[in-house]
């Protein structure tokens, strides 16, 4: 039996970008894409860029990671109060 693996790494941006992993995946959501065609009405590319570039991608994907789902849910309600 024959058995092949692929590990898939997250995409590496280039450094003039200044984005992390969290980043892109932050400006995924926030302009749209596959999985939220819509993305966030009124959230142009220079204000996706810019939240990205703060850390707040990093620390959603850092609790979506880590965080059990009950817990994940009293995070995301306590950004959305801030």
């Amino acid at each position: 039996m024959n058995t092949h693996t692929s590990t898939a790494h997250p995409p590496s941006p280039h450094p003039s970008i200044e984005l992390t992993h969290g980043g892109l995946v932050l400006i995924a959501l926030l302009r749209g894409g596959d999985y939220a065609p819509e993305g966030l009405p009124g959230c142009g590319p220079g204000t996706a860029h810019a939240l990205a570039r703060a850390g707040f991608g990093d620390t959603l994907l850092n609790a979506a990671n880590t965080l059990p789902p009950e817990r994940l849910e009293m995070f995301l309600d306590a950004r959305r109060d801030e």
